[in-house]
């Protein structure tokens, strides 16, 4: 298993197509064959801003808003919530390696 480092832009761009760039299916697909999503601790609340914002701008509707959060929340995400300054603090002392850059927790979409 891998890690991707998701950008909210990117999962976005699988619910509004005209926002696609050529990598994206790619991450998607390695997302669907088992590599782990990997966000900052803001990424639910970026992705949900923008659904809700689409929704209200007649890009999507409240079902296709529901069916996405779902398929997002389907990906187990994990999220990194450590702060900045505890993320400082580690790499000050070279206590971080690169797979332990923050406290990580896989959470659930509201």
């Amino acid at each position: 298993m891998s890690w991707i480092v998701l950008d909210a832009s990117v999962a976005l761009s699988w619910c509004f197509s005209d926002e696609q760039n050529p990598a994206s299916p790619g991450v998607l697909d390695r997302l669907k064959d088992g590599d782990q999503a990997l966000g900052p601790a803001f990424w639910c609340s970026q992705a949900l801003n923008s659904l809700w914002v689409g929704e209200r701008k007649g890009r999507i509707s409240a079902r296709q808003t529901r069916a996405f959060r779902n398929d997002l929340s389907a990906l187990g995400p994990t999220l990194d919530d450590a702060s900045w300054s505890q993320n400082r603090q580690k790499s000050a002392h070279k206590e971080v390696s690169g797979a332990d850059f923050g406290v990580l927790r896989s959470v659930e979409l509201p």
